[in-house]
């Protein structure tokens, strides 16, 4: 999503490794007529405005404000960004919030915004770097008792953050977003040199590259809050690196059917076209007419 440098001289940065990853390949392919077939649908939907997702399949539980609350709000989330998927589905982790029963990654803005109306400042950095197990437990619990997955490893994710935010920041991500001077590639560098959880980095055919897909998606997150701008398996690796420049290739093709199609106005960027993507599936998905596989990973990084 983000072009920069190397976070390290040895670290091959996201756009870069995705296309290595998907040139060395063994096991995953990108599709040329799927990009081609793609690209023509967004350009027919971006082209002439059409991307609509509906409001009642989809909760929107972002902020609605551009204000310190809202970034930290979307810091602590992005924060716990990852591995909402069940071993059994029929027995998926469930929040019940304001009449609606919600799985995955709304499972966890649920129970966020469920212990915010509760009174709990559970996104303020000062209250979640000193907190414990139990207490996590207690706010993001789910319905009839269930527990979202990897409660050690995100409970240790957000006590660093926290722990960070306090000593370094003045207790808010929102310093982190005014010292990046409104550069997106500022901002992410600010946060792979201070919040390790995000440091999303593995070794592929000899190489160091690095993916940072939850840095990337705090840096987009942040964009459309502010309007500013087994892991490491080689399976799993090339499954990622290949979606990255998927969309990539896919944005490619777009912007030069645009240009065709004498839409060269609108703008087009890759977090649109990644989020346009992952709106559709979750859409297709709750209203049942899409079942597509997907690798079951659990680790931290998404």
């Amino acid at each position: 999503m983000v072009a920069m440098k190397d976070a390290s001289s040895c670290v091959m940065p996201p756009r870069e490794a995705a296309a290595f990853i998907a040139e060395s390949a063994k096991d995953v392919k990108i599709l040329p007529d799927g990009v081609e077939k793609l690209a023509h649908h967004l350009a027919d939907v971006m082209g002439k405005n059409k991307h609509k997702v509906n409001e009642n399949q989809l909760p929107d539980f972002n902020p609605k404000t551009a204000d310190r609350a809202a970034v930290d709000w979307v810091f602590f989330i992005d924060t716990l960004n990852f591995s909402f998927w069940s071993e059994d589905e029929r027995r998926a982790f469930t929040v019940r919030h304001r009449g609606r029963d919600l799985t995955g990654y709304f499972s966890l803005c649920a129970a966020v915004n469920r212990s915010l109306e509760a009174g709990v400042p559970l996104t303020d950095p000062a209250y979640y770097s000193t907190l414990t197990l139990e207490k996590l437990r207690e706010h993001l619990r789910g319905e009839d008792g269930g527990e979202m997955p990897m409660m050690q490893e995100r409970l240790a994710n957000i006590r660093e953050a926290g722990s960070v935010l306090v000593e370094k920041f003045s207790g808010s991500f929102l310093t982190c977003v005014e010292r990046s001077n409104k550069s997106a590639s500022c901002l992410l560098r600010l946060i792979l040199d201070n919040f390790p959880s995000y440091r999303d980095e593995t070794t592929y055919v000899g190489r160091r590259v690095a993916l940072w897909k939850r840095a990337q998606i705090l840096v987009a997150d942040i964009w459309l809050c502010c309007h500013l701008f087994q892991s490491g398996d080689r399976k799993e690796v090339e499954i990622r690196g290949a979606s990255i420049w998927a969309v990539e290739l896919v944005l490619s093709k777009l912007r030069a059917l645009l240009q065709t199609e004498g839409a060269a106005g609108v703008h087009v960027n890759a977090v649109m076209v990644d989020f346009y993507l992952w709106d559709l599936i979750k859409a297709k998905t709750a209203e049942g007419s899409s079942q597509l596989p997907f690798h079951h990973i659990r680790c931290i990084y998404y």
